[in-house]
C-alpha cells in the first residue's frame, strides 16, 4: 500500500467544532467565522499533520460545510492544505464518492493511493465508494460500532495512530 495523498474530513475529525454546532445548524455562518478560533484541534493532530508535511504527502480536505467556513477554520488553526472540496464545490455530496474523487483530481493522485480519514459513517462510505483507503476515527460523531458497520480499512482511537500506516 503506497500512500501518495491524504484526504481529511474537517469537523470533528481534525478540529473539535462542537461549540459551533448550534450556529452551523442555524446557518449562522457569521458567528461561526467569528468563533472559529475558539475551536480546538484534536489531540495529536498538530503533530500528525506536521509529520505528514515533513514527508511531503499532499493533504486535501473534503467537507459538507461551506468553503469560507472551512478556510476560516483551517487558517485560524494554521493548518496547511493542498486541496479543498467544500459544500458548493461538488454535488452530490458525501456520502456520494464525487467530492472525494474531485479532491483526488485536484491533488493529481489516483484514488487507490489516497488515505481518507473521517469521523462519520458518511466519510467512510464516500471513501470506500471512491476506492480509497478508509480510516475511521473514534473521537467524532459516529460511534465505534457504527463505524465498524461501514467497513473502514482501519479504525483509530488517536490521531498519532495515523502515522503508523503512512
Amino acid at each position: 500500500m503506497k500512500i501518495k495523498g491524504i484526504i481529511f474530513d474537517l469537523d470533528e475529525t481534525i478540529i473539535n467544532t462542537c461549540i459551533l454546532k448550534q450556529f452551523r445548524d442555524r446557518r449562522d455562518w457569521d458567528t461561526c467565522y467569528l468563533r472559529a478560533s475558539e475551536c480546538t484541534v484534536y489531540d495529536h493532530m498538530i503533530e500528525t499533520l506536521a509529520k505528514i508535511d515533513e514527508s511531503g504527502i499532499p493533504i486535501g480536505f473534503v467537507t459538507n460545510s461551506p468553503r469560507k467556513y472551512a478556510i476560516t477554520l483551517l487558517t485560524s488553526h494554521n493548518i496547511r492544505f493542498d486541496a479543498l472540496v467544500a459544500y458548493h464545490d461538488c454535488t452530490p455530496r458525501k456520502p456520494h464518492p464525487d467530492p472525494m474523487l474531485k479532491c483526488a483530481e485536484l491533488l493529481k493522485i489516483s484514488p487507490e493511493h489516497i488515505l481518507s480519514i473521517g469521523d462519520d459513517v458518511n466519510d467512510i462510505r464516500a471513501a470506500n465508494s471512491a476506492g480509497m483507503i478508509s480510516v475511521a476515527v473514534t473521537w467524532g460523531v459516529s460511534s465505534r460500532e457504527d463505524l465498524l458497520r461501514v467497513n473502514p480499512n482501519f479504525i483509530f482511537n488517536s490521531g498519532i495512530d495515523i502515522l503508523s500506516i503512512i
